[in-house]
């Protein structure tokens, strides 16, 4: 339950605050890497949405409401009207699926 809970903290940390990259300003006192990191962020954020659109609706409406919206799997599980078990599994094949196809964005 530890390792669940330090993962979706991870992942709401990388989801929340994610700027857009035309709020970067160039002057000299920013560094590269960080300028690069933004860039990064917008890719990756552009991409995910992409491969969205690729996935099973009910896994994408899951997705979406627990990483978007930040609901608990008992609210998901009121709002689409099925049982909690159901909501983890959707969840948990999206991730599966998104994880695949965004392995370039993995961080070491």
């Amino acid at each position: 339950m530890c390792k669940s809970e330090y993962r979706r903290r991870s992942i709401r940390k990388n989801t929340r605050n994610v700027e857009d990259i035309d709020k970067v300003s160039l002057d000299s006192s920013i560094e590269e890497h960080t300028i690069e990191k933004k860039i990064d962020r917008k890719d990756f954020k552009s991409i995910l949405f992409k491969e969205l659109e690729n996935i099973n609706e009910e896994q994408k409406t899951v997705f979406l409401l627990r990483y978007q919206e930040n609901f608990c799997i008992k609210e998901i599980s009121k709002i689409v009207n099925c049982p909690e078990g159901t909501v983890k599994s959707r969840l948990f094949y999206a991730t599966k699926k998104l994880a695949l196809t965004l392995k370039e964005f993995e961080t070491k």
